[in-house]
């Protein structure tokens, strides 16, 4: 069993804030890594006597300590539990840690699309399953070939896939960089499916529906990929959350977190603060009310963060989502300098 006579006292201490946490051995290596909105029960959720979750009932016995790390915002935990899954790989974590699955899809003008581990010039992606994508693909072969036309992508099921002559080829390789690029060519082929797919239900042709539905959840998240992802990582934002005693400040650029700051509503705000490593002095709020386009004229000079392609996916998937969930008000997507 867990260490509860070190553990009961920082349990009780808990506060009910956004946070990361991680369990340690009695080595002190890191076993877990952890996020929450809420601290205080998500924490304390681990040690009740009814667990089920089968992987905490194995963890549990070897948890000998327990740190934790407040931060501002979910949007801070989240991504400091990314960094530290990615630096420390605890053993308990599955999400995050290996980047080594993640591929690239290299799509030529003249030959079908190869799964490859790194970025070529004709590449999409990266893409987090390997083994997702082509399942994937190998099921698309028995669509083949593919056509785009003003209106539609035309596909017509095959039990084997079929020998392809220069001109399906041709046609084929151009629909499928469209698909991968462009998010009306892909909602063509989703649309597409989806018709077959009704229709081979209504045919009774239920192993060909099946074999339809099967296709779309990769699809969409294609169509995800190549649409509003692709938009929100190609701008940048300014995102504002209010905090109990002021707010916390954001510019996002390609997807990425590049400047944050903290901004108390008055001096005596800042001197109560808890978070110390982020808040400036009280002498330092006293100047003067915040200044947004100070912050972004500044954050936008700071160099752009240097992160390596499969691991910006998940830091991206991150930023994205949490902007998705914020209310309208508190996400602003910004003009590029000189634009106006």
């Amino acid at each position: 069993m867990a260490n509860l006579h070190k553990i009961e006292p920082k349990l009780k201490a808990l506060p009910d804030a956004p946070g990361v946490y991680r369990f340690l051995s009695a080595s002190g290596q890191v076993l877990y890594v952890g996020k929450s909105k809420h601290l205080r029960n998500r924490v304390r959720s681990y040690f009740v006597p009814s667990q089920k979750w089968e992987k905490v009932q194995e963890m549990l016995p070897f948890i000998d300590d327990l740190e934790v790390t407040i931060c501002d915002t979910h949007l801070e935990a989240r991504l400091l539990e990314c960094e530290l899954i990615k630096q420390l790989t605890p053993r308990f974590n599955a999400q995050y840690k290996g980047d080594s699955r993640y591929v690239f899809l290299d799509l030529g003008p003249d030959r079908l699309p190869r799964i490859t581990g790194r970025r070529t010039p004709d590449a999409v992606g990266p893409f987090r399953s390997q083994w997702n994508l082509r399942a994937f693909l190998d099921s698309l072969r028995l669509l083949y070939p593919l056509r785009e036309t003003s209106t539609s992508v035309t596909i017509a099921y095959q039990p084997l896939p079929p020998r392809l002559t220069e001109a399906d080829l041709a046609a084929t390789c151009s629909c499928l960089n469209r698909v991968f690029r462009i998010p009306s060519t892909c909602e063509k082929l989703i649309q597409a499916i989806e018709e077959q797919m009704k229709l081979a239900s209504d045919e009774l042709r239920f192993e060909q529906a099946l074999f339809y539905r099967e296709l779309l959840p990769t699809l969409r998240r294609i169509q995800k990929n190549v649409g509003s992802l692709a938009e929100f990582i190609s701008s940048e934002y300014y995102v504002r959350i209010p905090l109990a005693k002021g707010a916390r400040h954001f510019f996002i650029r390609r997807g990425l977190v590049q400047d944050s700051v903290y901004h108390a509503a008055n001096a005596a705000d800042v001197a109560d603060e808890p978070y110390e490593a982020d808040v400036p002095d009280a002498s330092d709020a006293a100047d003067a009310a915040f200044s947004e386009e100070l912050f972004l004229f500044m954050a936008r000079a700071l160099p752009e963060k240097e992160v390596p392609p499969k691991a910006r996916l998940d830091y991206c998937d991150i930023v994205f989502t949490e902007l998705e969930n914020l209310p309208a008000e508190q996400v602003r997507k910004l003009t590029p300098p000189g634009s106006r």
